[in-house]
């Protein structure tokens, strides 16, 4: 339950911080799932149609994504044909 409303107050914020910025409101749509990341905002994605995914990365070690995976990996993967990656 306390993730669940971390994660609203998160999305909340975000969603403000878009509006400020000028985005419209009537475009956020902010949804909470839980499972692997990679595979939920896959199938989130897909199922809203998104034509751009925006995510953060952790530089980890080939053994580490070996063993932990890799959620912009899983997104590539699972989103072939409306994937932009832009990593630095």
């Amino acid at each position: 339950m306390q993730t669940s409303v971390a994660g609203q107050k998160a999305l909340e914020e975000a969603a403000t911080g878009l509006i400020d910025m000028a985005s419209p409101s009537g475009k956020i749509t902010a949804v909470i799932h839980f499972g692997r990341p990679g595979t939920v905002l896959a199938e989130e994605a897909l199922a809203c149609q998104a034509t751009s995914i925006f995510i953060g990365r952790r530089d980890r070690s080939r053994l580490a994504q070996t063993f932990l995976g890799s959620v912009c990996l899983d997104i590539i993967q699972s989103c072939r044909e409306r994937t932009l990656v832009l990593a630095s």
